[in-house]
């Protein structure tokens, strides 16, 4: 067996190809899928900046109301229309459920293109078909929109709300050191000493079929708000897709669409923890060990029911940050989540190591996807850099826009593969 490159001669390596990849990248606006398959290259980081982070320690989450704006268009033959709804006050600006619920807006136009726009608290969805639709397909699709109408307005198990979002957010920020968060209603007076308002907002939801191919979009808003001076300290957009056969949405009770909305809400409250209070972008390779490439995607078999996970870690250098130059890999930490198709069904915190034995018993015959981060401390502070993610020329929204969510849900996409075991009958 061949002797592991050292960590020294993997990062001149990879040097090597990152500085043609970043000249081709920068200069020529290319995908930049030869630096290292494990992270983008990034000119500006893409989080709030340290500065920023250090005029807040006190932050109260807020779960906005207000419009929501969607745009709806179609095409159907050579005509091209477009709609514009303006949804209602969510439920804490005084609408009810049972009122949100009579607002359905259900309009033909061209006698084949179908718009509508269903209002929900703080949410829309507006659905277009493309080309022309009869019969059983169209009776599909209307109670299709009509199910997701009724589970999001559904009060006692809400997928999509402001209110939603909010507690996820919370529980995603509740246990970062540097700052004090709480989540309040929007009419609860703001604590002494609160510093900002961290205003979060589902913005739309929208539905596209296109012959049997259905998408599904969601967009939501963040916005850091100084209680002192009023004024906007960072503000973002995040927008979570996926698509699939209309058929494979609607099977099972439209379980699929399930599985959506629990991926939609773990990506936008993570997104927007991390990218305002936790994250930091390091140049550098992160990447399984003991796995072969397939189809650009990281796979591995388990043998047992508790197999050991391994991965590698090299920082390339050449910083944005003025700290960066401090951090060792040696002294690195990571978090580590595994999902299955549903859901994130095991996870591990501060692992010490590059490996990590998994506690639980995985199940037989199950793909598992799997993934880590690593864990910077520098000048007293703790934070959390990206992911580990493979992302090509062919998947470089991967995370948050899927191509076929019964095979993958956009948010695993990129994760590495486990696949277990089968019994033998």
């Amino acid at each position: 067996m061949n002797a592991r490159p050292t960590h020294a001669s993997l990062r001149l390596y990879i040097a090597i190809l990152a500085s043609s990849s970043l000249f081709a990248s920068d200069c020529l606006g290319a995908a930049n899928t030869l630096q290292q398959p494990s992270a983008q290259h990034r000119k500006f980081p893409s989080h709030m900046t340290e500065s920023g982070r250090a005029s807040v320690k006190k932050v109260v989450l807020l779960p906005t109301t207000g419009a929501a704006m969607s745009r709806v268009d179609g095409d159907y033959g050579k005509v091209r229309t477009g709609v514009l709804y303006g949804a209602a006050e969510g439920i804490a600006g005084g609408v009810t459920a049972a009122e949100v619920m009579t607002a359905a807006i259900d309009k033909y136009y061209l006698g084949q293109l179908i718009s509508v726009a269903v209002v929900v608290p703080a949410a829309i969805i507006a659905g277009a078909i493309i080309g022309a639709v009869v019969g059983g397909v169209r009776t599909q699709v209307q109670k299709f929109r009509d199910d997701l109408t009724i589970d999001l307005a559904d009060a006692a198990n809400p997928p999509l709300r402001n209110d939603v979002l909010a507690r996820d957010v919370y529980s995603q920020t509740r246990h970062i050191a540097d700052i004090d968060t709480d989540v309040f209603a929007a009419t609860t007076p703001l604590a002494p000493g609160t510093d900002a308002v961290l205003l979060v907002q589902i913005t739309d939801l929208t539905l596209l079929i296109d012959k049997g191919e259905a998408v599904i979009t969601t967009w939501a808003k963040a916005t850091l708000r100084s209680v002192n001076t009023g004024k906007d300290l960072y503000v973002n957009a995040y927008r979570y897709e996926d698509r699939d056969t209309l058929r494979n949405w609607t099977s099972e009770d439209n379980a699929l669409w399930r599985d959506y909305s629990n991926f939609a809400r773990h990506y936008f409250s993570r997104e927007i923890s991390e990218e305002f209070f936790q994250r930091v972008e390091l140049r550098h390779v992160l990447r399984p060990t003991a796995t072969v490439m397939v189809a650009d995607s990281w796979q591995n078999s388990a043998t047992s029911a508790n197999p050991t996970l391994e991965w590698e870690l090299v920082l390339l250098g050449d910083d944005m940050y003025s700290w960066a130059n401090k951090i060792d890999e040696g002294d690195v930490d990571y978090d580590l989540e595994m999902y299955d198709a549903h859901r994130l069904v095991y996870f591990a915190k501060d692992i010490g190591e590059t490996q990590h034995a998994v506690a639980a018993a995985l199940e037989e015959c199950q793909t598992y996807r799997w993934t880590v981060r690593p864990t910077y401390r520098f000048d007293g502070k703790t934070r959390v850099g990206e992911w580990m993610r493979y992302f090509s020329a062919h998947n470089r929204e991967a995370g948050h826009l899927g191509t076929k969510a019964s095979q993958t849900p956009a948010f695993t996409t990129g994760f590495a593969q486990l696949r277990t075991v089968c019994a033998r009958p």
